[in-house]
């Protein structure tokens, strides 16, 4: 799974991703992300230039689907069992996703062999830090702070109403360098990722890549 970063019509479309005054309790009534065998949905993903001021390059459509194959591994609140996800030409990757038996956080795991991590987790109030970690193997001499935000209002991405993450990526100089808004509805899945990156000059944070569902069958 690309964690921070990527890449969907033959037409781009316009998103509207705008804050309700509703709130959550935290634990949606729907699993996060439903998850079996054959499930799949369809994304418009759109590639941008961050280099250009975030300028379009490409637009396609990409299926994510569920496959058979399952993991399961032991977390926190018991067992989470991991569903194979193909997704070759988008965000995902082949990767994994799973859902906390609490259903307040979805997880990732890029191989049978790799490491579990939350992919997106409920909030109670706005702007929550939901985890925290500091990367000091790239660069020792400025490692990179990663930071997980949830937010408790609903935003309504077209006509969806839909629960948020933010996902940072921070320098050791305190300047974000990738940020990920994603956007899930429980009972349906993720509805709109958007990554921002840093160009290569060091000054503005542009929009690289953004997926948004066109279409799913669950």
């Amino acid at each position: 799974m690309r964690k921070l970063i990527l890449i969907a019509t033959i037409a781009l479309v316009a998103v509207s991703c705008t804050s309700n005054n509703h709130t959550s309790t935290g634990v949606p009534s729907s699993p996060l992300i439903p998850l079996a065998a054959g499930y799949y949905w369809i994304y418009t993903d759109s590639v941008f230039n961050q280099n250009q001021g975030g300028a379009l390059d490409s637009v396609y459509l990409d299926t994510v689907t569920v496959n058979s194959s399952v993991v399961e591994i032991n977390g926190q609140n018991g067992p989470v069992t991991f569903y194979g996800i193909n997704d070759p030409n988008g965000w995902f990757g082949n990767s994994y996703l799973g859902v906390d038996p609490t259903n307040t956080a979805a997880y990732g795991l890029d191989s049978v062999n790799g490491s579990a991590y939350t992919f997106f987790g409920t909030s109670t109030v706005d702007d929550a830090l939901l985890g925290q970690s500091v990367d000091n193997t790239t660069n020792p001499n400025c490692p990179t702070t990663y930071a997980l935000y949830g937010w408790a209002s609903a935003f309504t991405v077209d006509t969806i109403p839909c629960l948020k993450n933010v996902q940072e990526a921070i320098s050791c100089n305190s300047q974000i360098l990738e940020q990920i808004n994603t956007y899930i509805a429980p009972g349906t899945g993720v509805v709109r990722i958007e990554d921002y990156e840093l160009d290569s000059v060091g000054t503005n944070l542009n929009k690289s890549f953004t997926m948004t569902l066109k279409a799913y069958n669950l």
